[in-house]
């Protein structure tokens, strides 16, 4: 029986010293996204004076006019902040107003992943698919009662 019990603590000893180990401290790899820079080519190619791309084109892509659009981002980031234009805790500039609706709206539109826009706009899976969802669960009646305010003064 002693030798259970002295087994029992060596075990416990063990455990002890195991866990007082310091053990590696596993981060996410941080893929460097310029946000900036995908802005920057969003904004030439759609929304400038002279774009890259026309105002069909512009339909074409988003199944949306480009003014509503544009109404439904500035009415997301002055209503939301999580539309809005901030920066991190490391100091870096996060994703436009512009880039963060492009992503829920091509996503809406497409029924695409959000993967699909890694390239162009610099956003993440995981990034897209919670913008679409921030996207989806309140703003909606906001941008519906926005609209048809703006439809009534017309």
């Amino acid at each position: 029986m002693w030798a259970r019990v002295a087994e029992i603590a060596e075990q416990q000893r063990r455990e002890q010293v195991l866990a007082a180990i310091p053990r590696p401290i596993r981060r996410r790899r941080a893929i460097h996204r310029n946000h900036a820079e995908a802005h920057d080519r969003l904004f030439a190619d759609y929304f400038v004076e002279q774009p890259r791309y026309l105002a069909a084109v512009f339909h074409w892509h988003f199944r949306i006019h480009k003014e509503l659009f544009l109404r439904v981002v500035n009415v997301l980031s002055a209503r939301y902040e999580y539309f809005q234009l901030r920066i991190d805790a490391a100091g870096r500039i996060g994703l436009s107003p512009l880039q963060k609706c492009t992503v829920s709206i091509r996503q809406l539109a497409y029924g695409g992943t959000a993967d699909m826009f890694e390239e162009y706009l610099h956003v993440g899976d995981k990034t897209g698919c919670e913008y679409l969802k921030k996207f989806l669960s309140g703003s909606k009646r906001d941008i519906r009662r926005h609209l048809s305010a703006e439809a009534d003064c017309s």
